[in-house]
């Protein structure tokens, strides 16, 4: 994981401003779904592309990614997902509850008062000529009842979370050296592959995209055989990284002083259950 991400989790664990934002668009959400008040004139909706939907769902991840991030670092990936999906069902078995509770109350209202029309504005109409299979679109987040639909949204992002954590916490790392290294020897070797100097422009760029920039303070060699090597296991170092991946492992054999693996391509996909 990055460096800086980790320092930033710990930076923002305890931090009240991520709730406060939480609780102001929840506030937001109250208002704009209360017809003929004033105070909706001064929600999200009337001042952008967005809404107090979107604010809601953008703060609740970002709030999730510091707990539940804190937590991955702390007892690892299992329990974290553990912990996640417990949430999750607590949030499905809620909207079950809010949901019968609903149609209901939508129902009743609608007998009460001799206006079936309200049905059809909280889109619930189903429920008139289809009751179970309105329950079950209920059950399965496919019904699309008014004012319910953020809850719904919310269940679905928080299910496919610790997959997104995960990957957020996993990242390849990058120094400048060995960004120059790698810039110089596929141009070297791409007529070889087929593919020109843009293709490797193209590839490295995306590396880039995805990959932590580190700094180096210190310099530890020599440490590797090759001299010409000491930059990779100093770059390893400055990213406090698990692995050197080389084909060439002859030419760092300290690496296990500094808590890191040097292993091959093949030993790596294996350990990451892609070969057998």
């Amino acid at each position: 994981m990055h460096p800086s991400m980790k320092a930033e989790i710990v930076k923002r664990d305890g931090d009240l401003r991520p709730s406060l934002l939480l609780g102001i668009a929840a506030w937001f959400l109250f208002l704009d779904h209360v017809p003929h008040n004033a105070v909706s004139a001064l929600t999200l909706r009337n001042f952008g592309f967005s809404g107090a939907t979107d604010l809601f769902v953008f703060v609740g991840g970002y709030v999730a990614a510091i707990l539940y991030g804190k937590m991955m670092l702390e007892r690892g990936f299992v329990v974290t997902a553990t912990r996640v999906f417990r949430r999750v069902w607590q949030l499905y078995a809620a909207y079950v509850v809010l949901f019968v509770i609903y149609i209901n109350l939508i129902g009743y209202v609608a007998r009460k008062t001799a206006a079936p029309e309200i049905i059809h504005e909280f889109n619930v109409a189903g429920i008139l000529g289809h009751t179970i299979r309105t329950l079950i679109y209920g059950l399965l987040l496919q019904a699309k009842p008014l004012n319910l639909d953020v809850l719904q949204l919310f269940i679905v992002l928080m299910a496919f979370f610790p997959l997104v954590l995960f990957g957020m916490m996993r990242r390849p790392n990058l120094t400048v050296a060995v960004l120059l290294e790698y810039d110089a020897v596929l141009k070297r070797e791409c007529p070889a592959f087929g593919l020109t100097e843009g293709d490797i422009d193209d590839v490295l760029d995306a590396i880039c995209a995805q990959a932590g920039l580190h700094r180096q303070y210190f310099l530890w060699r020599p440490l590797a055989a090759d001299p010409n090597d000491d930059f990779v296991f100093e770059a390893a170092i400055a990213s406090r990284s698990d692995f050197i991946i080389t084909y060439n492992k002859r030419d760092f054999p300290t690496t296990s002083q500094f808590g890191i693996q040097c292993i091959t391509p093949r030993e790596f996909l294996i350990l990451m259950g892609e070969l057998s």
